[in-house]
């Protein structure tokens, strides 16, 4: 009798445990659907399309940090495929916080990495993108468009947060996603639409 009642006791255990179990399931997978619907492409900013008649969405992909999407983001061109030399803007979709210092100087790290900046061009660009980039929030959509001119204009939210008038910096800022040798390379891929 001991032996049934220890039994029946392990049961209900295992059952809590499955339905427990269950429930984290579902909360995981309704976590990650919720991104994949994020990631559609809403209309750029009016001032975007102005600027950049016939911007179109090219490719689009995730990034991810220890397993976990840091932000969606998605390339939009005015051809068929990116060309530096034309207009062109990066769409990001923010998932998790991130720190404005963050995001800098990793960013300028990158920059300076890939272009070979020195001191006076990194202190330069640290100090452009900390009046043009602030903290962003989970649910934040942060845009950055490579002109005709060449500038590069940001914007948060649809309003534009700053330009930044240095043709180098939006080679080496693009670069960070569209660079042969950027850190990563399968993000490249999918902005790139390179399948």
């Amino acid at each position: 009798m001991a032996h049934r009642i220890t039994t029946v006791r392990l049961s209900n255990r295992i059952g809590v445990v499955v339905t427990i179990l269950t429930l984290i399931a579902a909360a995981i997978l309704a976590f990650q659907v919720a991104p994949a619907q994020a990631q559609e492409h809403p209309p750029l900013p009016s001032p975007v399309a102005e600027m950049a008649p016939g911007i179109h969405p090219l490719g689009k992909g995730s990034h991810k940090l220890f397993g976990f999407k840091v932000y969606d983001a998605s390339l939009w061109v005015v051809h068929v495929k990116w060309n530096p030399d034309e207009p062109h803007a990066l769409d990001v979709r923010v998932l998790r916080p991130i720190p404005a210092d963050t995001l800098i100087n990793v960013g300028v790290d990158e920059m300076a990495r890939l272009s070979d900046a020195d001191s006076a061009k990194r202190a330069a660009w640290h100090s452009e993108l900390a009046k043009v980039v602030p903290n962003l929030k989970n649910g934040d959509r942060l845009i950055a468009l490579s002109a005709p001119n060449h500038d590069t204009y940001f914007y948060l939210n649809g309003k534009q947060t700053g330009e930044i008038d240095d043709p180098s910096f939006g080679r080496a800022f693009f670069g960070i996603w569209l660079d042969p040798r950027t850190n990563n390379p399968s993000l490249r891929k999918s902005l790139l639409n390179n399948k």
